[in-house]
């Protein structure tokens, strides 16, 4: 693979050739390559100008015998905004085939280095005897693969993600002790042998980070730990991943719609917003309301199985992205979902501290739900209640599980100043025994059903069924 511009470390030392990767941690300001530093850099890059973490990864690359090390900053022209969109989108290639990458995983940023202060290791180990056999036994610290790496300042960068699944061998400097992942094991100084299997890998160590075949059967969990993470710039929502999904895209030839997949989008579109993890920030456009990288909300997408499979309410007609750039994986102009659906209800949402309801015809229903954004405003509030209640004025449109007798899951819908075109405001869930009957119930009155101008448009099929078709933007 041919690069640019590569830090040569040729000017301290000649090795074969090959090539390392480094993740510096945290955001600090230091010596980039710029329009303006190219021309010197061409000639030399001083190393004393360097933040501490560059200069132990050129010593650490130097150590290892090799020639070339990449370093984003470094190598990529950060005020040429073609450049940078260009290299942006090769970094699957770019960390996917280098010989190693290195992390400096325990710095909150680059003027901390790899290498760090830390208490001596010490391997402890007990001896017991059962039935006459005496056993040993090694002693390590509950969670310790979520603590001493999981748990470090650079996984909670969201540029970091790709950074760390893509390469095919990742060595992490940590605070407490240097960890290695590979295809074939995870080691660390306690462990060099590798990681012991009866440690239990919980939330930050589950399968999908552990270093092999990335599938897209992952992705789903890939964004919600994705969404956890913190970008220096927003903008960079769906470039930051971008690198998973291209091979992804390389491994099943599916298109890949701002952040989603639409062979099986029907599936995908129900995520939710985290209430534990909702946001205040209202970012600037970067994808259609349907996707989950319009919100900086940590979201989880919900098991769309115990809502009736294959109960499919809706029916994507067509999808059209528009690419910012020249990368059709990354930035978003702009995007149009065009969907027939069963049915779009006109609802009331309340909500109080203590609980959601959706109110069809006057009549209350229990639900789940989340709202997207913080600037959704309320239509009128109660101060007769304790708490205070507050009503929004929503289209709802199930997706999945109506008239199924299983839960119903949908998605709460804004009108825009053009019929049948709306915004996604929220999703919601209707579960139990009797609520999903009672929803189907109260909205056979057709009271509250969306009236023929209010859809963009309305086919009869040639058995004389309607197809009521809506737009999301």
């Amino acid at each position: 693979m041919k690069y640019k511009l590569r830090y040569n470390l040729d000017m301290w030392v000649n090795h074969d050739t090959k090539e390392l990767m480094v993740i510096p941690g945290g955001h600090l300001q230091y010596l980039t390559l710029t329009k303006t530093t190219l021309p010197d850099f061409r000639q030399r890059i001083p190393p004393e100008a360097l933040p501490r973490t560059f200069q132990d990864a050129i010593s650490i690359t130097r150590e290892f015998g090799i020639d070339y090390l990449w370093i984003d900053s470094l190598c990529i022209i950060q005020d040429d905004p073609y450049d940078w969109a260009r290299e942006a989108s090769s970094m699957a290639g770019v960390y996917g085939n280098s010989a190693l990458n290195l992390a400096a995983s325990g710095a909150p940023n680059g003027s901390f280095g790899c290498f760090f202060e830390r208490q001596p290791i010490y391997r402890y180990q007990i001896e017991t005897e059962m039935n006459s056999e005496v056993l040993l036994w090694d002693i390590v610290p509950r969670l310790m693969y979520e603590r001493s790496l999981a748990r470090m300042p650079l996984f909670k960068r969201g540029w970091a993600l790709q950074e760390r699944i893509l390469p095919r061998r990742t060595l992490h400097f940590t605070s407490t002790e240097i960890f290695w992942e590979c295809h074939q094991k995870t080691a660390c100084e306690t462990f060099p042998e590798g990681f012991p299997a009866a440690i239990s890998y919980r939330r930050y160590g589950c399968s999908y980070l552990r270093k092999g075949l990335l599938t897209k059967s992952m992705w789903t969990s890939l964004v919600e730990l994705y969404s956890e993470c913190h970008l220096s710039k927003s903008s960079d929502k769906l470039v930051a991943i971008s690198g998973l999904a291209r091979n992804i895209q390389l491994q099943t030839k599916e298109q890949y719609v701002a952040g989603l997949w639409r062979e099986d989008l029907e599936q995908q579109l129900c995520w939710e917003v985290s209430v534990e993890h909702f946001t205040t920030t209202d970012p600037p456009y970067r994808a259609p309301s349907w996707s989950w990288a319009s919100v900086d909300s940590q979201i989880i997408f919900p098991d769309m199985e115990s809502y009736g499979q294959g109960c499919s309410n809706i029916r994507i007609l067509q999808v059209h992205i528009t690419p910012s750039g020249p990368d059709p994986l990354g930035d978003v102009k702009s995007g149009v979902l065009r969907l027939s659906c069963e049915i779009l209800l006109r609802v009331t949402v309340k909500i109080l501290d203590d609980g959601f309801y959706i109110v069809v015809n006057g009549k209350e229903i229990e639900a789940q739900m989340g709202l997207d954004r913080q600037d959704i405003n309320w239509t009128s509030y109660d101060h007769s209640v304790e708490p205070i209640a507050r009503f929004f004025e929503f289209y709802a449109l199930p997706i999945s599980g109506y008239n199924s007798r299983y839960g119903i899951i949908g998605l709460f819908l804004e009108p825009t100043e053009q019929n049948g075109v709306f915004r996604r405001a929220g999703a919601f869930r209707i579960t139990g025994e009797l609520h999903p009957r009672y929803f189907e119930e109260y909205t056979k009155d057709t009271i509250c059903h969306a009236k023929k101008e209010e859809y963009y448009r309305i086919r009869k099929d040639k058995f004389g069924r309607e197809h009521r078709i809506i737009t999301i933007i």
